[in-house]
């Protein structure tokens, strides 16, 4: 049986919503991957593939101790398409700027594949395209200040399968077959002061198989 704690969600912000009980990120303090601990790179650019500097390459540097990625202040509100769905080694954190940033795939592939957890604030994730999880498909995501928007496919815009948060965070105009936020039987779904809506023809929220026909 899946466990759903969620504030009313689906259609309007809460005015007292239920933050996710997932500890927070803790603050990076090393650089060298190869030691496994938690690291913290800078994107400096936009390319989307993989050149020193570009977000790829950042996901590259992430041990299995995982790490977080940042962006140069140049970056704030800048739009990066990638060549490739976004992965890393281990857990990653993608902390955008304050006004943003948007990942976009191109309507040719997912825009997140990880087989580590993934967290993001003041991102966009869109124009993803894949069979299931085309924005984002990972084992545990979790989503703050973040929207995920125009991502397209026969299943899911997210596919989780252990634990998906979303806090302050925007679901929306998704056209995929299943539900727009995807999770397995056993996963735990915290929604806090978000909204899913207007994403078509799946559901907005529901468990792994509820696809429309």
């Amino acid at each position: 049986v899946s466990t759903v704690a969620a504030t009313a969600a689906l259609s309007a912000c809460a005015d007292e919503p239920l933050e996710p009980r997932i500890p927070p990120v803790a603050k990076p303090n090393a650089l060298d991957v190869t030691t496994g601990e938690f690291v913290e790179v800078t994107v400096t650019n936009t390319s989307g593939g993989l050149d020193s500097g570009s977000i790829r390459w950042a996901a590259t540097q992430l041990g299995s101790g995982g790490g977080a990625i940042m962006f140069a202040p140049s970056l704030d509100g800048a739009t990066i398409t990638l060549d490739a769905p976004l992965d890393a080694a281990g857990p990653m954190s993608i902390q955008g700027p304050a006004k943003g940033i948007t990942l976009s795939g191109n309507n040719q592939h997912r825009v997140i594949d990880s087989d580590s957890s993934v967290s993001v604030q003041n991102v966009t994730l869109t124009k993803g395209f894949a069979d299931f999880g085309s924005a984002v498909n990972a084992p545990a995501f979790s989503m703050r200040n973040t929207t995920v928007r125009d991502n397209r496919g026969p299943g899911s815009a997210i596919r989780v399968r252990d634990v998906a948060s979303l806090v302050n965070s925007t679901v929306t105009g998704n056209v995929v077959g299943a539900p727009a936020v995807e999770y397995s039987d056993s996963s735990q779904v915290f929604i806090g002061n978000s909204t899913i809506a207007f994403n078509s023809p799946g559901a907005g929220l529901g468990p792994s198989g509820s696809v429309t026909s």
